[in-house]
């Protein structure tokens, strides 16, 4: 385990501890305006053709006329924090909260470039 996942865990593990109030009650506020599951997976597609499930909370219901945001979902998405869960994405080893060093970002750059 590199020294950068054992940052990610330790540092999403700790906003999860700090954040589990927040989601408790987004939790029960998205749950009394929808009625179900209050959180949502959502399948995303990596630079390297992997496709991850990024959870997400539900923050607006389908109309006829299109989706429609709920009065949680409005407060969530205008402070961010319909992206809370996507901590245990970084748990899980799906995302990252630390970038890799530049170099490696460079290298991966210059490979997409000469491969398109």
């Amino acid at each position: 385990m590199t020294t950068r996942r054992i940052g990610d865990i330790a540092i999403a593990t700790a906003l999860l501890a700090i954040c589990l109030p927040v989601i408790l009650i987004a939790s029960i506020a998205v749950w009394l305006d929808l009625g179900g599951a209050p959180v949502r997976r959502f399948d995303r597609v990596t630079p390297d053709g992997r496709v991850v499930g990024l959870w997400r909370f539900r923050v607006a219901h389908d109309t006829r006329y299109g989706p429609r945001p709920t009065l949680s979902g409005a407060v969530l998405r205008r402070w961010h924090l319909d992206q809370v869960p996507q901590l245990w994405n970084v748990v899980a080893g799906d995302l990252s909260l630390l970038t890799p060093p530049a170099a490696a970002m460079a290298a991966k750059k210059s490979w997409a470039l000469r491969r398109s």
